[in-house]
This record gives structure tokens, C-alpha cells and sequence, in this order.
């Protein structure tokens, strides 16, 4: 679904990423790590087309989006969460779902992970169905600017369903929560993959990686230094002496 192959992405002098591949299947989901500054939101950056690399290509579904604007990936079905929260604040959650169904790339998608016949965009059965999917649908008709920072993190994932992806890149998506919502990611993400969907998971969070991912790509200085199974990272040596410590 996703294929990186040897994409390099350079800032002035230094080189932020230097010949990374890394690939996704559909209805798996591979955990992205490192150390701050190693390069990851570049990366993510170059997948949802908010940089063009100077090399290399970026292949989603088996055609080359290599340096495609960003509201083309995202109607092609790449969809990606940020670092930081990006709610609209003053609109309810269940508006900030119904708003973004609006940048669906296709009214008959492929997909129909929400279990519910696609009606018009922003239908209170569509909405509906991914809030409960994320577990926030007692928190509906609230404003946005509520919301603990673990619940908006939710949300933005919410948000990045209501296009009906066929990849997910979710970036640091547990940052802020509590353990209880940390717990329950994974009750989140797992169904969708099991439904074919390919997520690419940015997390700092181990237990979350070890718990989501059968593989894991681990980044460093813009290379990458390791591809493997999580229990393989830990202990790798590479891994131990540039991440893990």
C-alpha cells in the first residue's frame, strides 16, 4: 500500500533524510521510531506531500505520489494525523467529524470500514459511526476546546476516518493521553487493520509499538537503522546505542 524507496530530503546543508525505504501492506500496522530530530515528521512530511525529497519516489497503492500536493494524496486515501492538535475548537466534535468528511476523495469510495451505508457526506449515521468507533460519542454535541488533549487526539483520528483511508499515518497519536486512553488505543487501531487498512504508526511509546506493530522501522540521523520485529529491536545493538540507551 505504501513504498518508500530510498527518498532523500535535504534542508540547506543537512540532510534530513538520507536514502530511507520503508514500506506498509494493506491491513498491517508498522511502527516508525527514533530519537528526536531523526528525521520521522520529515518523512511523514514527504509521504502526505507537505515536501518534495530530492530523490526518491513515494508509491501509494501502486502509483507514484511523489511530490503531489497534499489535498491530491489525501483524495487519492492517505490520510495522517499531526504532532500537535489540529481541532477546529469552537465547532462540536461530532461537526469537526462531519467537516472533514467534506475532503473525501471519492462520494463511493472503495472502503466501507464504518460498517454503515455511505450516504450524502456528514450524515448523522456516517458521523455517528466513527465516533463510536473512537469512543467519543457521549461527547458529541461538545465543543471541541473541551476535550482533554488525549480526547482531541482521538478526535483527529476520527477526523482522518471520515474519508474512509485506505492509509493511515497516525504521528506520536498517544501523546498527551492518560493511561486510560493510551490502553484503548490499540482497541482503536487493531479492527482497522483487520479491515485492510494500512496504518504507519510514529510513536515514542514502546508499549504501544510492542502492543500495535508486527514490524517496526527505527530512524536515525535521516537513515534507517533497523527493520525488524519490535522484540528484535530492543535488542539490537544499533537500536540500544542511538534510541534506546
Amino acid at each position: 500500500m505504501l513504498v518508500c524507496q530510498d527518498v532523500t530530503k535535504t534542508f540547506g546543508g543537512l540532510r534530513a533524510l538520507d536514502r530511507v525505504s520503508l514500506d506498509v501492506e494493506a491491513g498491517e500496522i508498522v511502527g516508525l521510531v527514533g530519537p528526536n530530530g531523526a528525521g520521522k515528521s520529515t518523512l511523514l512530511g514527504v509521504i502526505s506531500g507537505n515536501y518534495a525529497p530530492h530523490s526518491g519516489r513515494v508509491l501509494f497503492d501502486g502509483q507514484d505520489i511523489t511530490g503531489l500536493p497534499p489535498h491530491q494524496v489525501v483524495r487519492r486515501g492517505l490520510a495522517r494525523t499531526f504532532q500537535r492538535s489540529r481541532v477546529w475548537p469552537s465547532l462540536s466534535v461530532r461537526e469537526n467529524v462531519a467537516l472533514a468528511s467534506r475532503a473525501s476523495r471519492d462520494p463511493l469510495s472503495r472502503r466501507n470500514i464504518l460498517g454503515v451505508n455511505r450516504g450524502p457526506i456528514g450524515t448523522d449515521a456516517r458521523t455517528g459511526a466513527i465516533l463510536q468507533r473512537v469512543g467519543l460519542s457521549d461527547l458529541a454535541p461538545l465543543p471541541a476546546r473541551v476535550l482533554s488533549y488525549g480526547q482531541k487526539r482521538l478526535l483527529e483520528i476520527g477526523r482522518a476516518l471520515a474519508g474512509e483511508p485506505e492509509l493511515i499515518v497516525l504521528d506520536e497519536p498517544t501523546a498527551g493521553m492518560n493511561d486510560r486512553e493510551r490502553a484503548g488505543f490499540g482497541e482503536v487501531v487493531r479492527p482497522l487493520a483487520a479491515e485492510g487498512v494500512a496504518i504507519l504508526l510514529v510513536e515514542h511509546a514502546l508499549d504501544v509499538i510492542h502492543e500495535c506493530c508486527a514490524r517496526v522501522f527505527v530512524l536515525d540521523f535521516g537513515k534507517i537503522i533497523f527493520s525488524g520485529s519490535p522484540s528484535a529491536m530492543v535488542t539490537n545493538e544499533r537500536v540500544v546505542s542511538a534510541y534506546l540507551g
